[in-house]
């Protein structure tokens, strides 16, 4: 099951446009040309930690130990891909998030309905939804 992760994505959109339209003034066109960027992990399709950016038809795969590149391209951004993914605050949370997502965090034990990656001011929160009993 591919899991989005809203929060990334925009992250990354924020990341790339900023990157970007510093170099040429294009800030409102790529903003559209990264419309539809996807953040997402499949924890079932490999056994080690990755995580996989797409936009459009193009998808890039990373392992999230020492993010590098797995497979697939996206074009130039997948250098400023790996340098946004290697900023400690997102590396700690994209790997808080595969062992949430994957089962592997012994705090959670948690059915994959019930998880929830909400985005605030202090970075990623994990929460469940608690059913009264």
């Amino acid at each position: 099951m591919k899991n989005s992760l809203r929060a990334f994505e925009n992250s990354l959109r924020e990341y790339l446009v900023d990157v970007f339209a510093d170099a040429h003034k294009l800030e409102r066109r790529l903003s559209r040309r990264y419309n539809m960027l996807k953040v997402y992990m499949d924890c079932n399709k490999m056994g080690f930690p990755h995580f996989y950016v797409s936009n459009g038809v193009c998808e890039v795969c990373f392992n999230l130990e020492n993010f590098y590149k797995i497979y697939g391209t996206i074009g130039t951004e997948d250098k400023y891909i790996r340098k946004w993914a290697t900023r400690p605050n997102i590396s700690g949370e994209l790997k808080k998030c595969y062992k949430y997502l994957s089962g592997k965090d012994a705090n959670y034990e948690v059915s994959s309905e019930d998880k929830v990656v909400q985005l605030t001011g202090a970075g990623l929160l994990r929460k469940q939804e608690l059913k009264e009993g």
